[in-house]
C-alpha cells in the first residue's frame, strides 16, 4: 500500500489503476467491493472526487453499508459535506446492514 500512496502523491495514480485494471478485466469488468474501493481515492486523486462518487455509487455494492463510509470520505473530500453526512446518517437508520 505504501507504494501507492506514494505514487498519487507523486501525481500518478494512472499507474495504479492501470494495475488494478488487470484482475477487474479477468473477471469480466466487474469486481467485489473491497478491491472495487482501492481505487476510489485514485480515481479522485485523478480525475477529482466527483469522478470517483459515480462509480461508487454504480457499484452493486454501493448502496451498502460497506460503500458507506468510503462514499461519504468521498463527498465530503469534494466539498459535499452535507450529502457525505446524509449518507453516513441513512446507513445508520438502516442499522449498519448491507
Amino acid at each position: 500500500m505504501a507504494l501507492t500512496g506514494h505514487r498519487v502523491l507523486q501525481g500518478r495514480p494512472q499507474d495504479d489503476l492501470a494495475h488494478l485494471d488487470a484482475p477487474a478485466t479477468a473477471c469480466g469488468g466487474q469486481e467485489e467491493w473491497d478491491p472495487f474501493r482501492m481505487r476510489l481515492p485514485l480515481i479522485a486523486a485523478g480525475a477529482g472526487g466527483d469522478e470517483a462518487v459515480a462509480p461508487a455509487r454504480a457499484h452493486p455494492e454501493g448502496n451498502t453499508s460497506y460503500a458507506a463510509q468510503p462514499i461519504a470520505a468521498l463527498l465530503a473530500g469534494s466539498g459535499r459535506t452535507e450529502e457525505a453526512v446524509t449518507v453516513l446518517e441513512q446507513r445508520a437508520r438502516l442499522g449498519g446492514q448491507p
